[in-house]
């Protein structure tokens, strides 16, 4: 929605340095600045401010990137919000050259909602309306007064038409009311409001703006509660009741708590625990998580003591997906359940005994896992093998999705396995022998279909996917080989006719390199190093957080020399991964023919690798 030209315009107004300086005490060391990394505890200062490239990165849990990035991760924003803040900061004001219609859709109906909820709280705490007295009776009854509501921007929807003719005397359209789900095609076609008679919820998006409300009944109609469906605004599996009031303590704690209603999470914060969030009417999904995991690594998802809450908490396990394994790498979140005593919800447990009371079924949390094997294993008979031998059976479904974890492995190890008296190398043959869960055979054929691709091609590129075993052993060396390269052409102009070559016989892999790469070599051959790296960023504005290392090496030769020996090595680690892969391709061919030329490649690849290792030899040791 932002065009190009004002995203670089206001990369290149902002001084990366005079930002950090906001957050982070720096200090200067040569070129650049240095100072204790604001994303993790150190004592010895290992992040580093180039002044030059704009980037910044830390040696000690290698956090890297520009400006968007250091905005995004301290402020906890999505990139659009960190260019308009940092464009409000250098009074730049952004031109939206595509999409324009969309946004001005979307500001309006953002200032429609904003009207909706000053009008909705004026009718419950300034005036008489009908059932205005019931509404306040039923806050009042959970110990919401008039300055609880006001913070919480509590609201009463008396129905009828009258937030429609509110609306419409502030300038709003009928398809904007529709739009934003605040109003309803009743009988005949009668438009009228959507919430009658209920206490309003705003609920709101990451940036505080009210995007939809959840209703509560005054009375005993159905349904009990009601939310705004789904807008252009709004979409329910991927918002949280509270997430813009519980993510400063989320990103502070480390620690989230969902619960599943409006009441619950204000009684929640109140009593202190303002990390806590509400699902809207549905359980909770990986959207969600993933939400959640850019501010938390922990979720404690809490339930009602009652049927529906064991319910609910059983139907869990279906977030267990191997995206959460802790090995997963790429979205690290432990999941775990508590449950309140019975007959309980939050509210009432605070209400009734107080914080210590709830800090004591929060201590006591599950891992999500573990619950939900132990559900399966409660209905089980396990006073004879046969029963014993079922139970086993029915929780190693839980562990089926992440099989071949080493999760899995250890619960049946340290949990199931000592529990019903089985021994581990059985229980282990049973669980791998169970049929995969419908939604996961793809993924693994898929894989399967990848790694066939991989050994019939082979290596063309520097980079490569990690599927073939031993052959992508030094892929991490191969990439960061290819970035040393990158900073050598961005910063000495004496390497760029040597590396243009170069960089011209190189089969780019991946989607991001070859813009990279192209933007390079169209650059001009005296560029400074400052304009070119604002045109990477502006190509691959992803590939901040790689440039931020900056050399690996520190050099004494000329740079050059440097470029030539990074060349050598990364076309030796090629070579390696090539012969691995055809000695993979040659112990799977047939006698005959197709082996023998496997065979002849190997001792030919062989024969190059020796000729680059000996000029790699040759290359005067000085430039280390």
């Amino acid at each position: 929605m932002i065009s190009d030209d004002d995203i670089r315009r206001t990369r290149e107004a902002t001084d990366l340095v005079e930002l950090v300086s906001e957050t982070v005490v720096l200090r200067s060391r040569g070129r650049e600045f240095w100072g204790r990394c604001p994303f993790h505890q150190e004592k010895t200062p290992s992040f580093k401010v180039d002044p030059r490239s704009q980037l910044y990165h830390c040696f000690g849990c290698h956090a890297g990137g520009d400006a968007y990035g250091f905005v995004m991760r301290t402020q906890n924003m999505e990139f659009v919000d960190a260019v308009h803040y940092l464009a409000d900061r250098a009074n730049i004001t952004l031109s939206h050259i595509t999409g324009d219609k969309a946004q001005g859709k979307r500001a309006r109906l953002l200032e429609l909602m904003k009207a909706s909820v000053e009008y909705y709280t004026m009718l419950l705490l300034r005036t008489n309306e009908p059932g205005v007295a019931e509404a306040r009776s039923y806050l009042s009854e959970r110990s919401m007064g008039s300055d609880l509501a006001k913070r919480w921007q509590l609201g009463y929807a008396p129905g009828g038409t009258k937030l429609f003719d509110h609306l419409r005397a502030q300038g709003f359209s009928a398809q904007e009311c529709l739009d934003a789900n605040m109003i309803i095609k009743g009988q005949q076609g009668r438009l009228q409001d959507r919430f009658y008679e209920r206490v309003l919820f705003p609920v709101a998006d990451l940036q505080g703006r009210v995007i939809a409300f959840g209703g509560r009944v005054i009375g005993q109609r159905e349904p009990k509660y009601l939310n705004t469906s789904e807008t252009s605004l709004f979409q329910k599996r991927e918002t949280l009741y509270a997430m813009d009031r519980a993510k400063a303590s989320l990103s502070n704690t480390g620690t989230a708590i969902v619960v599943e209603g409006y009441t619950d999470t204000i009684a929640m914060h109140e009593a202190g625990y303002t990390n806590t969030v509400a699902t809207l009417g549905t359980a909770l999904t990986m959207q969600h998580l993933r939400l959640l995991n850019r501010f938390a690594h922990k979720v404690i998802y809490l339930f009602d003591g009652d049927e529906a809450g064991t319910r609910a908490a059983v139907r869990a396990a279906e977030l267990i997906t191997p995206d959460i394994t802790p090995e997963s790498g790429r979205f690290r979140i432990f999941l775990e359940v508590a449950q309140l005593p019975p007959g309980l919800d939050p509210a009432d447990l605070l209400a009734k005994e107080g914080a210590v009371a709830m800090q004591a079924v929060l201590d006591q949390a599950t891992p999500l896992i573990k619950f939900a094997m132990q559900q399966h294993l409660a209905t089980a008979d396990l006073s004879h093998p046969e029963g014993r031998n079922a139970a086993l059976r029915s929780a190693l479904q839980v562990l089926l999705p992440i099989r071949g974890s080493i999760l899995a492995q250890s619960y049946i190890a340290d949990e199931l396995a000592p529990q019903l008296g089985a021994d581990y190398s059985h229980a282990l043959a049973l669980f791998n022998s169970l049929p995969a869960p419908k939604q996961y055979t793809a993924r693994a054929d898929t894989s399967r279909v990848q790694k066939t691709e991989i050994e019939q091609v082979g290596m063309s590129g520097f980079e490569h996917t990690d599927a073939a075993g031993g052959a992508a052993g030094n892929k991490t060396a191969q990439i960061d080989y290819q970035n040393e390269l990158f900073i050598l052409f961005i910063e000495f102009p004496e390497t760029r006719p040597l590396l243009r070559k170069a960089f011209e016989r190189i089969l780019w892999q991946g989607t991001e390199l070859p813009a990279l790469v192209n933007t390079l070599l169209a650059a001009d051959e005296k560029a400074e190093s400052t304009e070119l790296y604002a045109k990477v960023l502006q190509t691959v504005p992803t590939y901040a957080s790689t440039l931020s290392r900056g050399l690996q090496q520190n050099f004494m030769g000329t740079p050059i020399d440097y470029a030539r020996l990074i060349m050598y090595m990364l076309r030796e680690q090629q070579m390696q991964n090539e012969i691995t892969l055809e000695k993979i391709a040659y112990a799977k061919a047939d006698p005959g023919a197709a082996k023998d030329a496997h065979f002849e490649n190997i001792a030919q690849k062989q024969s190059e690798l020796v000729k680059i290792r000996e000029r790699l030899a040759q290359v005067p040791k000085t430039i280390w």
